[in-house]
């Protein structure tokens, strides 16, 4: 196994478990009772905040340099939308026939092409995006450096969301006319962003390690400026293409690559790397399940939630096994 496979198991595995860690979180973001259990749980959702930007950015790696998108890549995203998205249909329609109570509670909408049928699957619409503009943009000719500068340019002074960090941090606002709307170009940058690391050679250990402890003090500061701008339900310092959000996943995406010398292969990491896709489309049915059947996020965070986070996964582990076995050629799993 290859020191490089190893840093990209790293990077899915633990990006698929801060999935779970964001959506378990939320719920006593969004419905707890605020107080101490609020501040962990916003804590622990800005520490994971970097998870869907990393998977974009490991697409970015794969598909913006020399290797090509195959048909077979098309056919699995498509597929896998399709079926979590029925599975999400067909609970709904079991739901509203025998308890229509439980069904309105759940976050399960029919129309998946006017809008995801469960919230997590919106990673999928964009994700098909980027794999048809990666037919059209290769980085491999890039430097880094001039890569990262660009890129960093576009998601700082052309960002809107700047507006966003300044008002809260200096309270000053301002008007740029080179504001670049919609999420859709963010989430691409993410990727040709992950494209430009396949040019970076000189894998400096110490580099790395400044990098994770950058994302951690990045991290805290969504969670500070989330913190002080509570009132305002939108979390504007959660979104993706938040500027905090950008630095924290850049940061985590270099620990792993410039650290991929040390990293030594998991058999734990590489099982849930291997099943990322289909615990990433089934964890979300299982933390709506719990949180309607057992109201987890009333009970005290720092017991509740390591025992929700560890249920959801074995859950979601166990279930992505069976569909691995049945999925013989992985078009959703």
């Amino acid at each position: 196994m290859s020191g490089k496979m190893i840093w990209m198991e790293y990077l899915r595995a633990i990006a698929c478990v801060m999935v779970v860690i964001i959506h378990v979180a939320s719920e006593f973001i969004l419905k707890g009772d605020g107080g101490i259990n609020w501040s962990f749980a916003n804590f622990f959702d800005s520490l994971a905040r970097v998870c869907v930007p990393i998977f974009f950015m490991i697409s970015g790696y794969l598909f913006f340099n020399t290797r090509k998108v195959s048909q077979k890549n098309y056919i699995k995203v498509v597929t896998a939308l399709l079926f979590y998205s029925s599975i999400a249909i067909i609970i709904k329609l079991v739901l509203s026939l025998y308890s229509p109570a439980l069904a309105d509670k759940l976050p399960l909408h029919y129309n998946f092409l006017a809008e995801p049928s469960i919230y997590h699957l919106w990673y999928f619409y964009p994700l098909i995006i980027i794999y048809l503009i990666s037919n059209l943009v290769k980085v491999r000719e890039i430097n880094f450096l001039q890569g990262l500068c660009v890129i960093t340019l576009l998601f700082t002074f052309f960002n809107p969301k700047l507006n966003d960090l300044l008002e809260i941090s200096i309270n000053f606002k301002f008007t740029n006319y080179f504001f670049i709307e919609g999420e859709i170009f963010y989430f691409v940058l993410y990727a040709v962003l992950g494209g430009c690391f396949y040019n970076l050679r000189n894998l400096n250990i110490n580099y790395g390690r400044i990098s994770f402890f950058l994302y951690l003090i990045v991290s805290i500061l969504i969670a500070v400026f989330t913190n002080s701008s509570k009132s305002n339900t939108s979390f504007l310092f959660y979104e993706y293409t938040g500027i905090l959000v950008f630095f924290a996943s850049l940061c985590f995406f270099a620990s792993f690559y410039l650290c991929q010398t040390i990293l030594k292969p998991s058999r734990l990491v590489s099982l849930i790397s291997r099943h990322s896709l289909a615990i990433y489309g089934i964890h979300a049915f299982v933390v709506s399940g719990l949180s309607v059947l057992t109201k987890f996020y009333k009970y005290p965070f720092m017991i509740a939630f390591p025992v929700i986070i560890i249920m959801v996964l074995l859950c979601s582990l166990c279930v992505s096994i069976l569909i691995k076995k049945i999925d013989t050629k992985g078009y959703i799993s």
